[in-house]
């Protein structure tokens, strides 16, 4: 429907009350502005985004034929419908839609996506790896709720109604669910769901970093076999033997700790590691504890 309203102030406030009125109804998208053009918000996209048909959903869904927006992009709002926003990102218009957080307010859900800070400046300051985690829309455990948020988006609210959780529930698609966990200093320490699903969003470093790593971890006698740049079974038990005879969290994760720990850097180089030194590695001959090897197994294998 389009209004033809006069140029004077008594037919435009008309029309301006009825483009409300109607609104409220249901009878058409309600705008904040009739112009369009005008800026509601701007700043930069929070997180790494997919855009499928110009729709960017809450959900974040990854259909073959979107288009990834990398956090850090330009984006300013013009327009407020109903239950989305249109937005100007990546160099054309598209609507940014509320379609799973439909408890928060449009003002909270737009402060959410649109920030005033460019996310790419606190990425640059991030450790390699997790800045090759973001990069590659992955997560790892000793990341932080912003960190993740920049990699994979927020969870909707439909399923984690408050960002205070510990516990945040993301959908890949209508039937893979990823619960990322966090401990008391909001930081990762674990992915949980089927590993199918857990497999597209657990963060595994370069080749060339996993075979320094296996490398080291043979010198150590852990017994990471074969030196292939490959994460099996062999190199996932003797990373988890590692993190736990030096005290990290035994999650069985290549993570960021666990390769400063060994030494390692992102290109596969090795760096003396005080820790690593300063340890005595030696594992004891009794075998590690059932229920070590079953939660590893319900993460990792398949």
């Amino acid at each position: 429907m389009q209004l033809q309203c006069m140029a004077s102030m008594r037919v435009a406030w008309l029309c301006t009350a009825l483009v409300a009125s109607l609104a409220g109804l249901g009878l058409m998208p309600a705008t904040a502005t009739l112009a369009s053009a005008q800026t509601i918000r701007s700043g930069y996209l929070c997180c790494n985004a997919w855009t499928y048909n110009d729709w960017i959903s809450d959900i974040n869904y990854h259909y073959d034929g979107s288009k990834l927006l990398r956090a850090g992009l330009p984006i300013r709002a013009t327009e407020e419908a109903r239950n989305s926003f249109k937005v100007i990102v990546g160099g054309k218009a598209r609507w940014l839609g509320n379609d799973y957080s439909r408890s928060m307010s449009h003002e909270s859900f737009l402060r959410r996506y649109i920030v005033r800070e460019d996310p790419k400046r606190a990425i640059e300051t991030f450790d390699p790896f997790t800045q090759d985690a973001i990069h590659r829309l992955r997560v790892m455990p000793g990341m932080t709720k912003d960190q993740v948020a920049m990699a994979i988006g927020y969870p909707v609210a439909n399923y984690t109604p408050s960002l205070k959780r510990r516990t945040w529930q993301y959908w890949l698609d209508r039937s893979s669910q990823v619960d990322i966990v966090f401990d008391k200093n909001q930081r990762v320490t674990a992915l949980r769901g089927e590993w199918i699903a857990v497999k597209r969003v657990a963060y595994l470093p370069p080749e060339k970093a996993i075979a320094s790593a296996q490398t080291r971890l043979n010198e150590l006698s852990l017994d990471a076999g074969e030196v292939d740049g490959f994460y099996g079974p062999a190199t996932r038990k003797a990373v988890l033997k590692f993190q736990e005879q030096i005290g990290l969290p035994a999650h069985g994760y290549l993570n960021t700790a666990t390769l400063r720990a060994l030494g390692i850097k992102i290109d596969g180089t090795r760096e003396e590691s005080v820790q690593a030194q300063e340890q005595n590695l030696r594992l004891p001959s009794a075998m590690m504890p059932t229920a070590a090897l079953t939660a590893l197994k319900e993460i990792f294998d398949r």
